[in-house]
C-alpha cells in the first residue's frame, strides 16, 4: 500500500533526513522513485499523524510549508513555556516534502494532524484521538527510557497497540539508541 511504500521511503531516507533535511529533497525523491509515484493518482487520501513535543512555530507554517487542512492539537495539558522546540515542525515539513515530491503531486498532500505528546496524559489523549479520527499512519520520533519491561508489554506499549489494533500503521524511531 502507500503507506506502506512511505513508511519504507521515510526508513530509507532517515539518514538523510537528520544530516540535512532540506537540502537534496529532490535528489532522494529521484532515488526512492518518487518522481515515478508523484504521476500516479494515490487509491486513497492518507490521513497521517505526527507526535512530537515540539511544534514551536506550527501555526505559522499552516498553509506555506504545510498542508493548509494541517490540525495541530496541542493536547489537554500545556507544554512548560520555555520549551520552545520545533523538531515537530520539521518532521512535518520533511514528510510533506516527501508525500508531494516536493510539492510537484499535490493530490499525495495528505490530511495532517499533529500532536503534542509532551507527557503521559497528552500522549494517551493522542491515542484516544488517532483511533476517533482513524489515522492510517502515525510517525512518532521519540522513545520512552523507562516505561517499559523490554518486553514489549509496558504501559507505553499498551498505549501504542491500542492504535495499531484499531489498524494504524505506527513508525517509531529508535531516537538516540540507533
Amino acid at each position: 500500500t502507500f503507506a506502506t511504500f512511505i513508511t519504507e521511503a521515510l526508513f530509507l531516507s532517515s539518514a538523510l533526513a537528520l544530516t540535512t533535511p532540506f537540502q537534496g529533497v529532490d535528489q532522494q525523491l529521484a532515488n526512492l522513485n518518487f518522481t515515478q509515484l508523484a504521476k500516479k493518482t494515490p487509491a486513497k487520501k492518507l490521513k497521517v499523524a505526527i507526535l512530537d513535543q515540539g511544534f514551536f512555530g506550527v501555526q505559522n507554517e499552516i498553509g506555506k510549508t504545510l498542508p493548509a487542512n494541517t490540525v495541530f492539537k496541542a493536547g489537554p495539558v500545556a507544554n512548560p513555556a520555555d520549551l520552545k522546540n520545533d523538531h515537530g515542525v520539521h518532521m512535518a515539513q520533511i514528510l510533506t516534502d516527501f508525500m508531494t515530491a516536493n510539492g510537484n503531486a499535490p493530490q499525495f498532500t495528505p490530511d495532517l494532524l499533529l500532536y503534542n505528546v509532551f507527557g503521559f496524559s497528552n500522549f494517551k489523549a493522542a491515542i484516544d484521538d488517532l483511533i476517533k479520527q482513524h489515522v492510517d499512519l502515525v510517525l512518532y520520533s521519540e522513545v520512552w527510557e523507562y516505561g517499559g519491561n523490554n518486553d514489549g508489554m509496558g504501559f507505553i506499549n499498551e498505549q501504542v497497540s491500542r492504535a495499531t489494533d484499531a489498524g494504524i500503521t505506527w513508525v517509531n524511531a529508535a531516537g538516540n539508541f540507533a
